[in-house]
């Protein structure tokens, strides 16, 4: 990025490697543990259905960067689920090591 880095800006690139790590471990261990017949439907159903919900609010965020003139009640509601929109660049991972211009867009695709 165009900001010089400082000694902190590993950190958040830092927290989102040890949090995929431990999902992955998490979800290893809940898999490995569990019997696979007698795995419950609803567990399937209320995944399905949290991930349906998290593209709506993602969607509605990627809305939000559209460079239109919202109306106020629409406005604030979009405005709303703009956190839910992912920007790579929070993690800085520029701080952690050099990328080319083609690496950098390839990971915002």
């Amino acid at each position: 990025t165009c900001e010089p880095c400082g000694s902190s800006d590993i950190v958040p690139f830092m927290v989102a490697v040890a949090l995929v790590i431990g999902a992955l471990a998490f979800v290893y261990h809940k898999v490995n543990t569990e019997d696979g017949a007698r795995q419950s439907s609803h567990m399937a159903l209320v995944s399905v259905t949290f991930a349906q919900i998290l593209g709506v609010f993602q969607l509605t965020g990627v809305v939000s960067k559209l460079s239109m003139v919202w109306p106020d009640p629409m406005k604030s509601f979009v405005q709303m689920f703009r956190i839910f929109s992912f920007d790579i660049n929070i993690l800085r991972m520029s701080c952690v090591a050099s990328f080319s211009a083609l690496h950098l867009y390839s990971s915002k695709l």
